[in-house]
C-alpha cells in the first residue's frame, strides 16, 4: 500500500462516525432543513465530479507527474464516494423524509459518503500541493 493512501482509511473511519451521529440525530428530530442539506450535498458532489474531470484533463494535457500521481492514488476512491453520494442523494430526495429507522439509515449513509468524499478530496489536494511544493524546494 502506498504511504500516501493512509489518509483514505482515516477518512472512511471519520465519515462512518459522522454518518452514524447524523442518522441518530435525524431519528431524534434534531436535523432541521434536511431537504436543503441534501440538495447542497448533491450540488457539491456534482462540483467535485467536475473538478476531478478538469484535473484529469489537465494531467493528460500538461503531462504533469504530480497530478497524475495524485489522481492515480486518490482518484478511484474519490470517484466512488462522489458517484455514490450523487446516487444516494437522489434516492433521499425521492423518499418522504420522516424520521423512521430505514430513512435514518439512508441519511446516515449519505452523510458518511459525503464526508468521505470531502476528506478524500482534501487528501488529494494535499498530495497535489505537497508535490508542487516539493518540486520548488
Amino acid at each position: 500500500m502506498h504511504t500516501a493512501r493512509c489518509c483514505i482509511p482515516w477518512a472512511v473511519f471519520i465519515a462512518a462516525i459522522v454518518g452514524i451521529v447524523m442518522g441518530l440525530l435525524f431519528i431524534c428530530h434534531c436535523t432541521p432543513c434536511i431537504v436543503i442539506t441534501v440538495w447542497v450535498a448533491l450540488a457539491i458532489a456534482i462540483a467535485v465530479l467536475l473538478i476531478v474531470l478538469v484535473l484529469t484533463i489537465l494531467a493528460a494535457k500538461l503531462n504533469n507527474p504530480v497530478l497524475k500521481k495524485c489522481l492515480c492514488i486518490y482518484g478511484p476512491c474519490l470517484l466512488i464516494a462522489t458517484v455514490a453520494t450523487i446516487i444516494v442523494a437522489s434516492i433521499v430526495l425521492a423518499l418522504p423524509l420522516i424520521p423512521i429507522t430505514y430513512i435514518a439509515i439512508v441519511i446516515g449513509i449519505l452523510v458518511a459518503l459525503f464526508v468521505a468524499m470531502l476528506l478524500i478530496m482534501l487528501c488529494m489536494f494535499h498530495c497535489i500541493f505537497r508535490g508542487f511544493c516539493h518540486h520548488l524546494c
